[in-house]
């Protein structure tokens, strides 16, 4: 936690300086975002289980720096959606789903949370045959369940009374992650023999 009150100070401030002298700054203050980055992304690397810290970091893509950030992309899809144990990956998504409706954490960082580290996940953990794992257990779509993926999605995200409650990009996002469920995990949702 006091990395990420500390990230959360250091990118602001960061933030409001870039704006205000983007113009006319020095080629080394250019470096200093991916420098802040990288460093928090070490330290994300040996303390893995600080998964809001991970979320924070990807603010990177929420403005426009002059600098690149490729390696938060690669570090993402190489070793966070590839390698991450199956938990890691639950306890992710259950995290998203505590913070979906903190006012204090922007439609745009939902959305890219959602893009960059809870579909890949998703996506890999079915492809590597791990889907059931990761749903958190043996198909029960009559039942709800706070250690069901689908369940909680279903029943804390997707909110049929307020469909327009987010922005375009995290509903699009959510559509996604809508149709990997469907695609991949169906008899989770539905019975098909119970009509």
């Amino acid at each position: 936690m006091i990395v990420n009150s500390m990230y959360n100070s250091k990118w602001s401030l960061m933030k409001d300086q870039y704006l205000q002298l983007q113009d006319s700054v020095d080629y080394i203050q250019w470096k200093e975002p991916a420098l802040l980055v990288k460093c928090l992304l070490n330290y994300f690397k040996y303390h893995i289980d600080e998964v809001e810290l991970l979320f924070n970091v990807l603010r990177c893509f929420t403005y426009r720096y002059i600098v690149q950030f490729q390696f938060v992309k690669d570090y993402l899809e190489k070793t966070v959606a590839a390698t991450y144990t199956i938990d890691w990956k639950r306890n992710s998504f259950f995290k998203f789903v505590d913070l979906f409706h903190d006012p204090s954490w922007s439609q745009d960082l939902k959305s890219k949370i959602l893009q960059y580290v809870i579909i890949p996940c998703c996506q890999h953990a079915f492809e590597s045959g791990d889907g059931e794992k990761l749903i958190g257990g043996p198909p029960t779509p009559d039942q709800d369940s706070q250690e069901n993926v689908i369940s909680v999605f279903i029943n804390r995200i997707i909110d049929p009374d307020k469909p327009f409650g987010t922005s375009d990009a995290v509903r699009i996002l959510l559509l996604q992650l809508s149709s990997l469920l469907v695609e991949q995990a169906s008899s989770h949702i539905h019975d098909a023999n119970n009509k």
